[in-house]
């Protein structure tokens, strides 16, 4: 082999898959317009916080939050942290949120990170498409009303 040359090479790979959509299945509902369900919302909230871990989520949050944070200090990059819009009804289900927003607050103003709670906003059920994702039309009135703001903001 002649000097400086290098030799690689790769396996074959029969994935039939290979070359299907990488998507998020919820993509599929995007335009669908969320219809209130006290039910869906109870399902969602026992998926979402066990009750077998709800004493340690909280600090398991924070915990992650803060390596987040510090890789980013790491890399000299500028973080705002937004708390998404969500409607009323699952917002009000949620457990121990007030400490959550307390020991969230704590800890970015500790660190001096922004921190934006959007989660009031657009609570009307044609923003989403579930009980707690926004749809097209929601995420579409997020940017206009709040995104492009902070984005813009934050580039100068």
């Amino acid at each position: 082999m002649a000097r400086g040359c290098r030799l690689t090479g790769f396996s074959k790979i029969n994935n039939r898959n290979r070359f299907q959509k990488d998507a998020w299945e919820g993509e599929l509902q995007f335009d669908r317009v969320y219809r209130p369900s006290a039910t869906a919302v109870k399902n969602r909230i026992k998926y979402l916080f066990p009750e077998s871990e709800r004493g340690k989520d909280l600090e398991r949050y924070l915990m992650e939050l803060e390596q987040m944070l510090e890789l980013a200090d790491q890399h000299n990059i500028r973080v705002v942290v937004i708390k998404m819009p969500m409607p009323g009804q699952f917002r009000a289900a949620l457990p121990n949120e007030a400490a959550f927003n307390q020991a969230m607050a704590v800890t970015l103003e500790r660190r001096g990170t922004s921190f934006i709670d959007l989660s009031a906003e657009l609570n009307e059920p044609r923003y989403y498409f579930d009980t707690d994702h926004l749809n097209k039309v929601g995420i579409n009135e997020l940017f206009a009303r709040h995104l492009k703001a902070v984005l813009v903001a934050r580039a100068n």
